[in-house]
């Protein structure tokens, strides 16, 4: 559930990020910003892709599921957690989006984590 939550989040807080960079210069934080914000900091890999139209806006999106490699800050409750990403190729489908972010196959990075801040 707690992981459910911060992949929510950070899939918020990325779609955000990429929306506003869309529009505005992006902001640079550097890793001792992002590490001392995040509660979780992981290093992770796309081992899994998959496709499906969100039923509230008929877009396409993509499912990337991370493995998590190693574990820098934290405890987090899963070895993997999912993004999902504006765009891809649904069975007859396909949506493309130029300025948003994705995850080619294999892609290999560090994720900060946060779980959901409720008002």
């Amino acid at each position: 559930m707690v992981m459910k939550n911060l992949i929510t989040v950070f899939t918020l807080l990325l779609t955000c990020a990429v929306l506003s960079a869309h529009h505005d210069p992006v902001t640079n934080y550097s890793i001792e910003h992002l590490t001392e914000n995040a509660e979780i900091v992981v290093e992770g890999e796309v081992v899994e892709k998959s496709t499906f139209i969100f039923e509230k806006n008929n877009l396409v999106y993509t499912k990337n599921k991370i493995r998590i490699n190693k574990i820098f800050k934290g405890e987090p409750s899963e070895s993997y957690f999912y993004i999902n990403t504006l765009g891809g190729i649904h069975e007859e489908r396909k949506q493309i989006w130029n300025n948003h972010f994705g995850f080619s196959d294999g892609a290999y990075g560090v994720f900060f984590l946060n779980s959901p801040r409720i008002p």
